[in-house]
């Protein structure tokens, strides 16, 4: 035996377990940045984490290694470290640097999508499914249990979502519907998994059936809730300037901290810890991002994206080690595979082309999906850890061959959506001329309405932004001119061939005829009365450069204008 461990569940075996890890996300992270490089477009770093994890998967199950299930425990997959460890960090980042602005604008195809689409796809998979059964194609699976397995290959995977659309440049449009399709349905299939296998056990009713479908509406605006009150929290912490310090970096460290928490408090209360910490970070991004000292505000954007990129490729190694957990050798495995596989692409087409029809019916002529956002939705239905995870569940809930054809497929399902369509998409958007512009201008243009007021502001404010530099901020010494993620660049300086985003027309109609985007910047509107700090614009003049969304509170500095406070603005509103 190559190598034998002495005493199982020992501390060394986990050690060395964990130092494997260590090794694939090495390995991932070079062998990545050598494909993008040579220009590599069919695989990327969730693909070679994939492959990597599996071939670790294949050593540990082959003889060559005598394990005595040591190291099948240690590194198989494990529902609780994926969800409070792993999950945590990437969906606070997604929300943290999510356009708020085109999220909403895209919200009712998002919501559709999410939740009709989804309870659409459900019902579609474990209808085909049992249907095939019935007919001897594959292994008889009763309605109940197959309606299950529906639910649990409905959900497309947001970390999955992120890590291959964001490396693609997808166009902002089509990402906003994908990812607010992937974060919510993520949550959608799980309670209605939950809300299913209750049934298992418990008889069909009418007020069963009301009683799971009011635990749904109530765990996403329960979820949305802790989200948001977190925000809010935050936002007060950090507006009051009572937690700076100039020996410790108190200030991000509270930030970092109830990030964190709306996860835990929401996955603690049986709600979605998912919805709940996408909400927090979309509310921390408008509320306390522009409040933060300089130092903080890169501090804590820096150390976020530094923890959901390690985090998002863990998960792909993690999944691909999951091997030994997935029970490839169940019997009856390619007739089902075959069944399931054509299943989801029929259910994942009932759900897109039904429900975008259902949107562009309500949506201006120029605000509609068009066909090719359509196909990509319905060939970009990535699935991932959230998805083994459930299956993980149901085969201990289904503890016979039936629980193991579940998980074997799902196993299966997940490689080939991210190898195949993961790998695919980037000659799909290319082809479909839907890769982003290399410039991002959409944000400032969005935000202000002209581009080159935005250059004057920062021009006329370039003495100001050299003393604030120059002030003391939390854990810096004066002087130090903060991280260069703040570095004070001009809007367009060298940049003459800047061109317009795409669909910028397009999303200024949006402005103006979308109801709930209107909605929205109403409430943005009172909220930043509420928890912006009006009079910190020497703190925040020469950081506005990396967060577009305080402008105006720049270009009142530079006018010399006397702001009032939150509380000020909101009671002169209501005198207006």
């Amino acid at each position: 035996m190559l190598l034998e461990p002495k005493t199982e569940g020992s501390e060394p075996d986990a050690a060395l377990a964990v130092f494997s890890q260590i090794v694939l996300l090495i390995a991932t992270l070079t062998l990545g940045h050598v494909t993008s490089r040579r220009g590599i477009t069919f695989i990327g770093e969730a693909g070679i984490a994939l492959l990597l994890g599996a071939a670790v998967g294949l050593l540990i199950l082959s003889p060559l290694i005598s394990t005595h299930g040591t190291y099948s425990q240690i590194i198989g997959f494990k529902r609780e470290f994926f969800a409070l460890a792993i999950l945590p960090p990437i969906m606070f980042e997604a929300g943290f640097r999510l356009d708020v602005e085109r999220f909403f604008a895209n919200i009712d195809g998002i919501l559709c999508f999410a939740f009709a689409g989804t309870l659409i796809s459900t019902f579609a998979m474990g209808g085909l499914v049992w249907g095939a059964g019935v007919l001897g194609v594959c292994t008889p699976f009763h309605f109940l249990p197959a309606l299950l397995f529906g639910s649990i290959v409905s959900a497309t995977d947001p970390v999955t979502v992120l890590a291959v659309f964001q490396r693609l440049g997808a166009d902002q449009d089509l990402y906003s519907l994908v990812f607010g399709e992937s974060v919510l349905n993520d949550a959608v299939a799980m309670v209605l998994y939950r809300s299913l296998s209750t049934f298992l056990t418990v008889p069909v009713t009418a007020a069963a059936v009301a009683a799971a479908a009011a635990t749904f509406v109530g765990v996403f605006a329960g979820s949305m809730g802790v989200g948001c009150g977190v925000a809010v929290l935050a936002a007060w912490v950090v507006k009051s300037r009572r937690f700076r310090s100039h020996h410790m970096p108190l200030e991000s460290s509270l930030v970092v901290l109830l990030a964190f928490a709306s996860y835990m408090l929401a996955d603690g209360l049986r709600l979605s810890g998912i919805v709940a910490a996408l909400f927090c970070g979309m509310g921390m991004a408008k509320y306390v991002k522009p409040n933060l000292a300089p130092s903080s505000r890169d501090r804590v954007s820096a150390l976020f994206k530094l923890l959901s990129t390690l985090a998002e490729v863990f998960v792909f190694v993690y999944i691909g080690a999951s091997l030994v957990n997935a029970k490839l050798n169940a019997p009856h495995i390619p007739a089902f595979l075959g069944v399931s596989f054509a299943a989801l692409a029929v259910s994942r087409a009932l759900n897109i082309y039904p429900c975008s029809l259902a949107v562009n019916v309500l949506r201006p002529t120029g605000l509609r999906i068009p066909q090719s956002h359509q196909f990509v939705l319905w060939f970009s239905g990535l699935r991932g850890a959230m998805a083994f995870a459930i299956a993980l569940e149901a085969a201990e809930a289904m503890p016979d061959e039936r629980g193991e054809l579940v998980l074997a497929s799902t196993y299966c399902i997940v490689l080939a959506t991210v190898l195949v369509n993961g790998g695919s998409c980037t000659w799909l958007l290319t082809r479909l001329g839907l890769r982003a512009a290399p410039l991002g201008a959409k944000s400032f243009r969005s935000a202000t309405g002209d581009v080159s007021s935005c250059n004057d502001a920062l021009r006329g404010t370039s003495d100001a932004s050299s003393l604030a530099y120059g002030d003391a901020e939390e854990g810096g010494l004066p002087g130090d001119g903060g991280s260069p993620l703040s570095s004070p660049l001009l809007l367009g300086a060298g940049s003459e061939d800047m061109q317009p985003p795409p669909h910028a027309e397009q999303m200024r109609q949006g402005v103006r005829t979308s109801g709930l985007l209107r909605q929205w910047t109403h409430v943005h509107s009172a909220g930043a009365h509420l928890f912006l700090d009006g009079g910190s614009n020497i703190d925040q003049a020469h950081s506005i450069v990396g967060d577009i969304d305080t402008a105006s509170t720049l270009a009142a500095s530079v006018t010399g204008e006397q702001r009032p406070s939150g509380w000020q603005r909101v009671l002169c509103m209501g005198r207006r």
